[in-house]
């Protein structure tokens, strides 16, 4: 980049200069005029092709991202067992797969509004857990039991959220691998 920018011409240097500015500004004019139009129209709020799929086809959608995902860690396990090394999956807490969500929760996260997003991880937890992938553990479960808010938006948690999934976590890893303590 340094080559570049040394390499060259006047113009050049203020023509970049000149996007970079129209790119962050416009950026920001753009995310006004947004929340503008959405708050004239809120129906529009969720604009994607998922919100506007049925049960049926966001089930297929779910089953797709799972069927993905365990082709993927198939092919980490060939190469687990090509290259000699042990590993271990986990799939995440997330707000919308929790049966327990606390009242304070609700209003954290936009995309909580979403209710065909929502639908969308539900769905692909179900059929995740329909599955029997080597070496993985469905951790959306972690902090169910919980009498405290964890959740700081749809998947990071607080120190003590985290703290429940990583204890579980070590016990998989324990059990998995015959760690000692």
């Amino acid at each position: 980049q340094m080559k570049e920018k040394l390499e060259s011409k006047p113009r050049q240097i203020y023509w970049q200069a000149v996007k970079e500015w129209l790119k962050e500004h416009l950026y920001l004019y753009d995310k006004v005029i947004l929340k503008a139009y959405l708050h004239f129209h809120p129906e529009e709020k969720y604009r994607e092709i998922g919100a506007k799929l049925n049960d049926q086809e966001l089930k297929a959608l779910a089953d797709g991202i799972v069927q993905h995902y365990a082709q993927s860690l198939m092919l980490l396990d060939h190469l687990s067992r090509a290259y000699g090394f042990e590993y271990v999956c986990f799939w995440q807490p997330a707000l919308f797969t929790d049966a327990k969500v606390m009242p304070q929760e609700t209003r954290i996260d936009v995309r909580l509004g979403d209710k065909k997003f929502g639908k969308l991880y539900r769905f692909t937890n179900q059929s995740l857990n329909h599955q029997v992938l080597p070496h993985f553990h469905n951790m959306a479960d972690s902090v169910s039991s919980r009498n405290q808010p964890y959740f700081l938006d749809l998947v990071h948690m607080t120190e003590e959220g985290y703290g429940m999934v990583a204890d579980r976590m070590e016990k998989i890893l324990r059990k998995d691998f015959a760690l000692e303590d």
